[in-house]
C-alpha cells in the first residue's frame, strides 16, 4: 500500500497477535517489510505465525512475546524486553480484547474483571509502555492504533434476555475516551517535535474466533453471512498507517455493507 513504505525496518508491536484481527495485522504489517512484535498469551500460536511468514519469504519479520495484556506487570516485562532486544517502537496495534456476552446481573466477579482488566486497563497500560518507549528512544512519528468497537459509540438492545454487551459496551466506549485523550495528551508533546497519531478503528461485527456460537443465534442468520472479515480491519489499519504524517485518522467506523448499524 502507498505510503506504507516510510514504516520499513521499524517496529509494530501487536497485541493480541496470534489470531484473528491481530494475525492478519501481523500479516499485513509484516509484508510491508516491518518488524513485528507479536503480544499474545498463546505462544504457540505466534510461533506458527511466525514460521508462515518466514516460509512466505516476506520483507519484515514476527518476534514472537508472549504477554497476558489484562496483567499490567506482564505488559511492562514485555516492553521491558521488547525495549531490551528491538529498541524503538513505532507503531503500536492494541489489538487484544474480551467479550462475555452475559447480563450484568448474572456476571461472575472473575469476568467482570476480565472484560475490565483486559478493554481498558490493558490499552492503557500498553499505549503507557509504547509512548514511554518512543520518547526514550526520540521516535516524534510514532503512531499508536487502538482497535474499538462499534459497541464504543453506542448500546443495541437484543430480544434475548441472556444475551447483553452491556459491559463490553461499556469497556469501549472507555477506549473511545481513552483514544481521545490520548490525542489531548500528545499535543502537549508538539513543542518538543513529537507528532504521535492516535486512530481509533471501530469494526462492527467481525467473523473471528471471539465471534462464538452465542453471538451467531443473536443476530439473524443471513447477518451472520455478511460479517466483516479480519483482513477487512486489517487493510483499514494499514491505510491509516500509510496516511502522510502531518493527517490524523482520528476515528474509522467499519462495518459489513448494509449491515447491523
Amino acid at each position: 500500500m502507498e505510503g506504507m513504505s516510510r514504516w520499513s525496518g521499524r517496529v509494530a508491536v501487536v497485541t493480541g497477535a496470534s489470531a484473528g484481527i491481530g494475525a492478519a495485522v501481523v500479516r499485513d504489517l509484516a509484508r510491508a517489510g516491518l518488524r513485528v512484535v507479536g503480544l499474545a498469551r498463546r505462544e504457540d500460536k505466534l510461533q506458527a505465525l511466525a514460521d508462515e511468514l518466514a516460509a512466505e519469504g516476506v520483507l519484515g519479520e514476527l518476534l514472537c512475546v508472549r504477554c497476558d495484556v489484562s496483567d499490567t506487570s506482564d505488559v511492562q516485562a514485555a516492553f521491558k524486553r521488547i525495549d531490551e532486544q528491538v529498541g524503538a517502537v513505532s507503531v503500536l496495534v492494541n489489538n487484544a480484547g474480551v467479550m462475555i456476552p452475559t447480563p450484568v446481573q448474572d456476571m461472575s466477579n472473575e469476568s467482570m474483571a476480565t472484560i475490565v482488566n483486559t478493554n481498558i486497563l490493558g490499552v492503557t497500560s500498553c499505549c503507557r509502555e509504547a509512548i514511554n518507549n518512543m520518547k526514550k528512544h526520540g521516535i516524534v512519528d510514532g503512531h499508536i492504533v487502538n482497535i474499538n468497537s462499534f459497541l464504543g459509540h453506542f448500546v443495541p438492545v437484543f430480544d434475548n434476555p441472556d444475551f447483553s454487551v452491556a459491559l463490553y459496551a461499556g469497556s469501549k466506549h472507555a477506549v473511545t475516551a481513552i483514544c481521545q485523550g490520548l490525542r489531548n495528551e500528545l499535543k502537549h508533546m508538539h513543542g518538543d517535535g513529537y507528532r504521535i497519531k492516535v486512530t481509533s478503528v471501530s469494526p462492527g461485527p467481525v467473523l473471528t474466533d471471539m465471534f462464538g456460537d452465542d453471538l451467531r443465534d443473536a443476530i439473524p442468520k443471513e447477518e451472520v453471512q455478511r460479517l466483516l472479515k479480519a483482513s477487512d480491519i486489517s487493510r483499514a489499519v494499514c491505510f491509516a498507517l500509510a496516511s502522510p504524517p502531518d493527517v490524523e485518522m482520528v476515528e474509522m467506523t467499519i462495518q459489513a455493507t448494509g449491515h447491523l448499524t
